[in-house]
């Protein structure tokens, strides 16, 4: 004691330095071993960020899109009888008749011949080859009640046009690098339940900032020019497992629904363009026919804990 009081202060800062490197090295050798355990110890025991919650107004989409050869078996009776075709009013589903398309509603056990299609039941014992060249591709969308989303419903068309019933008389219209999409819009109902609003589109032109109307009046952005059709608009009503499904009506040949979902196969490899010719008197053009499957996957509860979502 009388030693560590007699010493100066430099001496004193060396003692210091000395005791806290000690101090150091008796932690290193202490934690040698969690460094030299097996890589599959190291995972196990690190750290993982928690699972953020579903916001209570959350709705999960899932999209398919089928292709299939036209005048498939698939696509007609086998499908639709037992698909529920939407409830709207006599004059909307002549004039979603008239253009070309059919939608309907199935619920979550869907018929044998969507079964197939989706691939949730084997076509080998039926069409080997069409096992092995099935067409599908997905996506999932999580939407917030009363957001909007846009489902594309076609490849891009260099050129197209077409005679579009409106009222009691059609009206010639031409498109170039024409695209066709739906925009659906979800509104949450009750727990379980949602309603969708669909709209189809047609847009077209080249890419370039345009004014548009948004929730704060004007605004300006990247886009193509949007031939929104409102008279073919349609509101499905889902509960968790149903699916709307949407695709051309027979005799759709010039119409819009051969537009949006007959032509020569869209379902490229991932990378590739999925550009595809129009010309209404060529064969090619009715090579298949695509099949547009929303299905309501799941939503959050109004008594889950909000989660907060950045923006």
């Amino acid at each position: 004691m009388s030693q560590f009081l007699s010493m100066s202060r430099g001496d004193y800062r060396r003692f210091a330095l000395w005791s806290a490197l000690l101090f150091a090295l008796g932690l290193a050798s202490s934690g040698c071993a969690l460094f030299t355990k097996p890589t599959g110890e190291l995972i196990t025991k690190t750290f993982k960020l928690p699972t953020i919650g579903v916001p209570p107004d959350a709705i999960q989409l899932d999209v398919v899109y089928v292709e299939r050869p036209l005048g498939d078996a698939l696509l007609g009776d086998e499908l639709w009888r037992y698909t529920s075709e939407i409830s709207i009013e006599t004059e909307q589903r002549s004039t979603l008749k008239r253009n070309g398309f059919r939608a309907g509603v199935v619920g979550s056990n869907p018929p044998p011949a969507l079964q197939r299609m989706l691939g949730l039941k084997h076509d080998f014992a039926y069409e080997p080859q069409a096992e092995k060249s099935k067409q599908l591709r997905g996506h999932r969308y999580m939407l917030r009640s009363g957001s909007q989303q846009t489902i594309l419903a076609s490849p891009v068309y260099p050129e197209c046009s077409l005679d579009i019933p409106q009222g009691d008389r059609s009206q010639h219209h031409s498109f170039e690098n024409a695209q066709c999409k739906y925009r659906v819009t979800a509104e949450r109902l009750q727990d379980g339940w949602v309603q969708l609003d669909f709209v189809p589109q047609i847009h077209h032109g080249s890419q370039q900032v345009r004014p548009v109307v948004g929730e704060d009046g004007w605004q300006y952005q990247d886009g193509q020019k949007t031939a929104t059709l409102f008279p073919q608009r349609f509101t499905v009503r889902l509960a968790v497992g149903d699916m709307a499904i949407l695709t051309a009506a027979d005799g759709s040949q010039g119409r819009l629904g051969e537009l949006f979902f007959r032509g020569p196969p869209a379902l490229t490899p991932p990378g590739e363009a999925g550009h595809a010719e129009v010309g209404h008197s060529a064969d090619s053009l009715n090579s298949v026919q695509r099949l547009l499957v929303v299905r309501l996957a799941g939503m959050g509860t109004s008594n889950a804990p909000h989660a907060s979502v950045a923006k």
